[in-house]
């Protein structure tokens, strides 16, 4: 919306209460001039629903002149204090949080921090920053899950971001709250050695912080009301990485299911299709890794599971497993414990899916 000026006012106030456009502005510099008149006499003014006025006193202060070093004496000033009515608050905070707000975790110096709220601004984006998840929430006054986004600064180590992409993604009120790393070099994440999850969006500048949010913003809010919840993990194929994504799986699903059992047995054809994957697909090797995708909603669970290797050869161990009794016995577990269990041809990637009734 444009400024407002005391034509807008007048335009305004005439249009809703029907008066003539000369009566309204007369009773609206009436209670300019009174309420001048009060705080020049150290009055207090309060407009109910949008903010009260007073005037408070400043003592005198010494100085130092900046250019001659000698001190002089400042006297008393008095100036008028504003204080916003917290329902006014509210409701510019409604129409901020309308348009977008969103987080970034930067260190206290942040290459691109500065230019990424300022291009936002221009899109109608509040950005709030923080050295911790905490600082920056406090600043912005919003819980977590009503914020667009939250962006992790490229001053941040990966251990860094991995602890606050845990913190929203294994939290069933955020996990679909969009997640974007920022690195001069996205990729480097795509390299590590360690267990993490994978951010919704990687940028490389502050124009691409911008831009990624401005054209994804509302593709992220369409699929937090389709989707329950939804995580991306990926780790090396080593054993201490396979184990430590899937107890990081763990950590999200314990509660999809209500039913212990069906959770068990859930959990049991996930972790024999990670192992598939890891073992068969990428040979063990801590060079390749296994990204595991899990999207829930009322309805059903969907677990996506690829490996960056040579596959998992399914028709041959079901074949095997068509005249010996011991073949297969793990892709049998997974077809007994799952709804349905379907591989890509060349077997690089099976999708798990489980039926699960609404929790109340």
């Amino acid at each position: 919306m444009d400024n407002v000026t005391i034509k807008g006012l007048v335009d305004s106030a005439a249009e809703k209460t029907g008066l003539p456009k000369k009566k309204v502005r007369e009773v609206i510099d009436a209670v300019v001039e009174t309420a001048s008149d009060a705080l020049e006499h150290g009055g207090r003014v309060e407009i109910r629903g949008f903010a009260s006025f007073s005037v408070g006193e400043r003592k005198p202060r010494v100085m130092r002149n900046p250019r001659t070093g000698k001190p002089i004496m400042v006297p008393m000033t008095r100036r008028v204090k504003v204080k916003i009515a917290q329902a006014l608050k509210k409701r510019v905070a409604a129409q901020s949080l309308a348009t977008g707000a969103g987080i970034l975790i930067a260190g206290s110096i942040d290459p691109w921090a500065d230019a990424i709220r300022d291009g936002l601004a221009l899109f109608g984006y509040q950005l709030f920053t923080g050295l911790t998840i905490d600082d920056a929430l406090r600043g912005s006054r919003f819980k977590p899950q009503d914020m667009a986004f939250v962006m992790v600064g490229p001053s941040m180590d990966d251990a860094t971001y991995d602890a606050i992409s845990r913190r929203f993604k294994l939290n069933a009120e955020t996990s679909m709250l969009a997640v974007i790393l920022g690195r001069e070099d996205p990729d480097d994440l795509l390299r590590s050695r360690d267990v993490l999850l994978l951010p919704d969006g990687t940028f490389s500048s502050a124009e691409e912080a911008v831009e990624l949010v401005r054209t994804e913003a509302e593709r992220w809010r369409e699929e937090k009301h389709y989707f329950g919840r939804q995580v991306s993990v990926r780790g090396p194929s080593d054993a201490d990485s396979v184990e430590a994504l899937k107890k990081t799986l763990e950590d999200f699903y314990k509660d999809a299911l209500p039913d212990e059992t069906e959770t068990y047995k859930t959990l049991s054809a996930l972790g024999e299709a990670i192992d598939n994957a890891a073992h068969y697909g990428n040979s063990d090797s801590p060079e390749l890794h296994v990204t595991v995708t899990v999207m829930l909603n009322d309805e059903r669970i969907a677990i996506d599971v690829k490996d960056e290797g040579k596959g998992f050869d399914f028709e041959r161990v079901e074949e095997a497993s068509a005249t010996d009794a011991g073949a297969g016995l793990g892709m049998k577990m997974m077809r007994e414990c799952a709804d349905e269990v379907r591989y890509s041809e060349d077997g690089t990637r099976v999708t798990l899916v489980k039926q699960r009734s609404a929790k109340a």
